[in-house]
């Protein structure tokens, strides 16, 4: 499944710094890419991490499938891929439990095969995607209203363009992770709910 980065309009200025050579959260100069498409990647995969331990003691858990998926082939690490979740996600343990609050499990969504869009690009503007209608029989299919407006968190999407068929997901994130994703630094996206196309390990 294809998943959409969308960056918000709120917070810093996101745009691409020709001086860094990388995009940046406070940027000045370039075409700002707040309130627009900026990539997408393929989302194959995601970590399913649960909570253990009383309040106070609380800790994340990951399966051992999810931490020989983490781990590939480096080194052994804290408990068992935990490390590489945390490094991947750019959050610490007390941040996840954070974010984890009132939900017994979340999900880490695997970045992977990660493209952005060059400036000016159609794929950019949300008009260039249709809500999904959906068939008695469950099947989505384009419906015929654009997205006009972003979603709070996620919703299923797909192109208006007949090049680009089937459902995708597009994402809410902020500039300030956006930035870490787009310049590869963040390859986990934790979210609290997972499409039924993904396999969750």
């Amino acid at each position: 499944m294809i998943a959409l980065i969308y960056v918000s309009k709120g917070g810093p200025r996101f745009a691409y710094s020709q001086a860094l050579g990388r995009y940046r959260a406070g940027e000045t100069g370039g075409e700002p890419l707040n309130g627009r498409v900026a990539a997408q990647f393929e989302l194959e995969k995601a970590v399913e991490i649960a909570r253990e331990g009383l309040c106070g003691r609380e800790r994340i858990r990951i399966s051992d499938d999810a931490a020989r998926l983490l781990r590939g082939s480096a080194p052994r690490s804290r408990e068992g891929g935990i490390g590489e979740l945390l490094a991947g996600s750019r959050l610490t343990e007390g941040q996840t439990l954070a974010y984890m609050a009132g939900w017994s499990k979340v999900w880490g969504w695997l970045i992977q095969g990660l493209a952005l869009y060059p400036p000016g690009d159609w794929q950019m503007d949300l008009s260039a995607y249709c809500k999904l209608a959906w068939r008695d029989a469950g099947e989505p299919e384009r419906g015929e209203e654009h997205v006009r407006r972003p979603p709070q968190s996620r919703r299923y999407v797909t192109c208006f363009s007949d090049d680009v068929a089937g459902k995708v997901v597009l994402l809410f994130v902020r500039p300030e992770w956006a930035e870490k994703i787009l310049n590869g630094e963040k390859t986990i996206e934790l979210r609290k709910g997972l499409p039924e196309e993904v396999e969750a390990v």
